[in-house]
């Protein structure tokens, strides 16, 4: 699953544009298309790519060594995602160089609206599959992370959440709820440990969606990469695990 957050960020720390890939076989797609248009990368965009891998890596290992003493964990990724939009913006980055920017992002909230009845029948098989691998998800993910905390999760609990999350959101065009590998561990690497992040984080897109998405028009995709990609380094470092794996069990 790491491997394959990588794999779909790639493209944006090269600036590359390329079409997605779908179905099976999908990640060999991928990486088939970025080394046949690697010719094409912007060096804009990789070296940006590379200041924000130089400055997030060094503070993240420094926030995990010291975290004991460290009333809150630095928030290094504000400051870049702040820093690359103000840069991107003065430098004209995107009319210079060409670089991938966010581009314009609309804001506030649809007026609510009851679902289409009439898809029903074309969407109903895609919908069981889709509750079924992210409820399979979230189970895991919490679980893994219960583990990794020491405290218990109950999966009927869970499921609840999972189908109030996504009946309620139904009726304002929301995308179907689930959890994530890559916001799981960024939120987990940045502190996170109760429901109060939440409530943070629905107040900041809050006020993203109503106020500030506009400013972010210039901040370039590279940097959003660089985010996710850093702070999968965690899961990433979990393959240090499978020679000891493999002599325990083949």
């Amino acid at each position: 699953a790491s491997f394959t957050i990588l794999t779909s960020q790639a493209k944006y720390l090269l600036g590359l544009r390329l079409p997605r890939s779908h179905g099976p076989g999908s990640l060999v797609t991928t990486w088939s298309h970025i080394f046949r248009n690697i010719h094409q990368t912007n060096l804009c965009d990789l070296l940006t790519s590379l200041l924000c891998l130089l400055v997030l890596l060094p503070t993240k290992e420094l926030n995990e060594r010291f975290k004991s003493k460290l009333k809150a964990p630095i928030p290094t990724e504000l400051f870049v995602v702040v820093a690359a939009t103000l840069a991107s913006h003065f430098g004209r980055l995107h009319d210079r160089y060409g670089t991938s920017i966010a581009g314009p992002i609309p804001t506030g909230f649809l007026p609510p609206r009851a679902p289409d009845w009439s898809l029903v029948p074309r969407v109903a098989a895609d919908a069981v599959a889709i509750s079924v691998i992210g409820f399979a998800i979230t189970v895991s993910l919490s679980e893994m992370f219960a583990k990794k905390h020491g405290y218990a999760v109950r999966a009927n609990q869970e499921m609840y959440a999972i189908g109030f999350c996504n009946i309620i959101p139904s009726f304002f065009h929301c995308f179907t709820t689930s959890a994530a590998l890559a916001k799981t561990l960024v939120k987990e690497s940045t502190g996170c440990q109760t429901q109060v992040s939440g409530v943070v984080t629905a107040l900041v897109l809050s006020l993203v969606l109503l106020v500030v998405a506009p400013l972010f028009y210039s901040l370039q995709k590279s940097v959003l990469g660089v985010i996710t990609i850093v702070n999968l380094r965690g899961a990433l470092l979990k393959f240090k695990d499978l020679p000891a794996m493999w002599r325990a069990g083949r």
